[in-house]
Protein backbone atom coordinates (compact mmCIF):
# COMPACT_ATOMS: atom_id res chain seq x y z
CA UNK A 1 0.00 0.00 0.00
CA UNK A 2 1.31 3.42 -0.64
CA UNK A 3 0.06 6.94 0.49
CA UNK A 4 1.14 9.77 -1.70
CA UNK A 5 0.91 13.57 -1.08
CA UNK A 6 1.96 16.71 -3.28
CA UNK A 7 1.65 19.89 -2.58
CA UNK A 8 2.97 23.59 -4.56
CA UNK A 9 4.51 25.88 -1.67
CA UNK A 10 5.53 29.11 -1.81
CA UNK A 11 8.79 29.12 -1.29
CA UNK A 12 12.30 28.26 -1.78
CA UNK A 13 13.54 24.18 -1.38
CA UNK A 14 16.28 25.43 0.49
CA UNK A 15 13.71 27.00 3.39
CA UNK A 16 11.47 23.97 3.32
CA UNK A 17 14.65 21.64 3.45
CA UNK A 18 15.88 23.82 6.73
CA UNK A 19 12.15 23.15 8.71
CA UNK A 20 12.18 19.00 7.56
CA UNK A 21 15.62 18.84 9.01
CA UNK A 22 14.97 20.77 12.15
CA UNK A 23 13.82 17.37 13.93
CA UNK A 24 13.49 19.81 17.29
CA UNK A 25 10.57 21.72 16.03
CA UNK A 26 8.49 18.53 13.99
CA UNK A 27 5.58 18.82 17.14
CA UNK A 28 4.78 21.75 16.03
CA UNK A 29 3.82 21.18 12.77
CA UNK A 30 3.41 17.76 12.43
CA UNK A 31 0.68 16.18 14.76
CA UNK A 32 1.43 12.64 14.51
CA UNK A 33 5.19 12.90 15.48
CA UNK A 34 6.10 13.52 19.06
CA UNK A 35 9.52 13.19 19.23
CA UNK A 36 12.05 12.70 16.33
CA UNK A 37 16.05 13.14 16.63
CA UNK A 38 19.59 11.32 15.46
CA UNK A 39 21.62 12.55 12.77
CA UNK A 40 20.19 12.43 9.26
CA UNK A 41 22.81 10.86 7.09
CA UNK A 42 22.62 8.34 4.64
CA UNK A 43 22.86 4.72 6.91
CA UNK A 44 21.99 6.24 10.78
CA UNK A 45 19.47 5.22 12.46
CA UNK A 46 16.91 7.90 13.64
CA UNK A 47 14.52 8.00 16.87
CA UNK A 48 10.59 8.84 16.45
CA UNK A 49 7.93 8.81 18.55
CA UNK A 50 3.96 8.37 17.37
CA UNK A 51 1.48 8.62 19.92
CA UNK A 52 2.74 5.33 22.17
CA UNK A 53 5.25 4.11 19.17
CA UNK A 54 8.60 4.05 19.24
CA UNK A 55 10.36 3.11 16.51
CA UNK A 56 14.32 3.63 15.00
CA UNK A 57 14.10 4.07 11.03
CA UNK A 58 17.18 4.07 8.88
CA UNK A 59 17.82 6.75 6.86
CA UNK A 60 18.61 5.32 3.22
CA UNK A 61 18.83 8.74 1.60
CA UNK A 62 19.66 12.30 2.20
CA UNK A 63 20.71 14.45 -0.71
CA UNK A 64 20.48 18.33 0.37
CA UNK A 65 17.20 20.52 -0.35
CA UNK A 66 15.83 17.28 -2.64
CA UNK A 67 15.14 14.05 -1.08
CA UNK A 68 15.35 12.69 2.37
CA UNK A 69 14.04 8.79 2.75
CA UNK A 70 14.01 6.76 5.86
CA UNK A 71 12.91 2.67 6.26
CA UNK A 72 11.08 1.54 9.48
CA UNK A 73 9.74 -1.48 10.84
CA UNK A 74 7.44 -2.58 13.47
CA UNK A 75 8.26 -5.16 15.42
CA UNK A 76 9.99 -7.53 13.53
CA UNK A 77 11.74 -6.55 10.12
CA UNK A 78 10.13 -8.07 6.91
CA UNK A 79 6.60 -8.06 8.58
CA UNK A 80 5.50 -4.16 8.34
CA UNK A 81 7.32 -2.07 6.82
CA UNK A 82 7.64 1.36 6.26
CA UNK A 83 9.44 3.46 3.70
CA UNK A 84 9.29 7.38 3.87
CA UNK A 85 9.87 9.71 1.31
CA UNK A 86 10.19 13.49 1.24
CA UNK A 87 10.77 15.12 -2.32
CA UNK A 88 11.76 18.86 -2.99
CA UNK A 89 11.50 20.02 -6.59
CA UNK A 90 12.16 23.69 -7.37
CA UNK A 91 9.69 25.12 -10.22
CA UNK A 92 10.83 27.51 -12.58
CA UNK A 93 8.31 30.15 -10.76
CA UNK A 94 9.94 29.89 -7.85
CA UNK A 95 7.78 27.94 -5.94
CA UNK A 96 8.51 24.10 -4.58
CA UNK A 97 6.68 21.13 -5.24
CA UNK A 98 6.40 19.03 -1.88
CA UNK A 99 5.82 14.86 -2.47
CA UNK A 100 5.42 13.32 0.84
CA UNK A 101 4.47 9.13 0.34
CA UNK A 102 5.07 6.22 2.73
CA UNK A 103 4.96 2.55 1.10
CA UNK A 104 3.77 0.33 3.46
CA UNK A 105 4.98 -3.71 2.64
CA UNK A 106 3.50 -6.73 4.61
Amino acid sequence: MKIQTEIEIQTKAEIIWKILMDFKKYPEWNPFIIHISGIPDEGNNLKVKLGGMEFKPKVLKNQFEETFIWKGKLLVSGIFDGTHSFQLKEMENGNTLFQHSENLTE
